[in-house]
């Protein structure tokens, strides 16, 4: 059976030589640690399957990184799965890697500065605000363009304090909810053009309704495009990508 994992990991003394003594180009040999990312058109049984087979046959420990849920599921040779989703928890490595300290947190910072998953857009030095009333939509949202990018993405609120923060930090792009309590997407844009920082900045509105919004006062408020709710958290920085018109490095 091939086994070909996303990371694979051998001790110094199993990796396989050829006859002149270099590292051999096929290993028949299972990984001492299996790392599996999935990505969003993988089948998380085939993944698995396939780290149980490498656990059946030699390997001492399995991860299986799941971006989406920003979860690990970690493997152990007749042992129950263990699931690890806290940003603090310590993850488990080889007997081989004891020296190595590892929390959830770390990992998904690394991921954030790779790009694992397919289909992602990877691009540098950009600067982005969420401003959402909704913590979750926030959160999610933060959490997967990080992850698929490395733009370093900030957050607000409301309207106002959208605006308190913009006057004392500079972004390439915001994320503006359309219906929020008080001073709703549209006067906060309305302000924010009013500044000549805020003039020209790209704009997406997120909003749950599509329906009846009006486009010509859009254009007229200089908005990039409009993303409806609820979001595709794996495709989301390629559709900003795609309204801000920024091009991927």
């Amino acid at each position: 059976r091939s086994i070909v994992p996303d990371i694979a990991i051998f001790t110094w003394g199993k990796i396989p030589r050829d006859p002149t003594g270099e590292v051999a180009n096929i290993f028949s040999l299972p990984p001492d640690w299996i790392i599996e990312i999935l990505s969003p058109d993988q089948s998380a049984l085939r993944v698995t399957k396939n780290i149980l087979h490498c656990l059946e046959y030699g390997t001492q420990l399995g991860w299986l990184i799941d971006p989406r849920e920003r979860a690990l599921l970690v493997y152990c040779p007749s042992q129950q799965p263990q699931v690890f989703e806290k940003p603090e928890q310590c993850l488990p490595v080889p007997t081989f890697a004891t020296g190595l300290t590892l929390d959830v947190r770390a990992v998904f910072a690394c991921l954030a500065k790779s790009v694992y998953i397919q289909g992602v857009v990877s691009m540098a030095g950009r600067r982005i605000l969420i401003i959402d009333d909704e913590a979750d939509i926030r959160e999610v949202a933060q959490i997967s363009l990080e992850m698929q990018t490395d733009w370093q993405v900030f957050q607000a609120d409301s309207g106002p304090a959208g605006l308190a923060w913009l006057a004392d930090h500079a972004v390439e792009g915001i994320i503006l909810d359309l219906m929020m309590p008080g001073m709703d997407g549209l006067a906060t844009l309305e302000h924010l053009r009013q500044r000549p920082a805020g003039r020209d900045l790209p704009v997406i509105l997120l909003t749950a309704r599509t329906t009846g919004i009006n486009l010509a006062q859009l254009a007229t408020l200089g908005v990039a495009g409009v993303l409806e709710k609820p979001f595709d958290p794996l495709g989301l920085a390629a559709q900003i990508e795609g309204l801000f018109h920024w091009s991927a490095t």
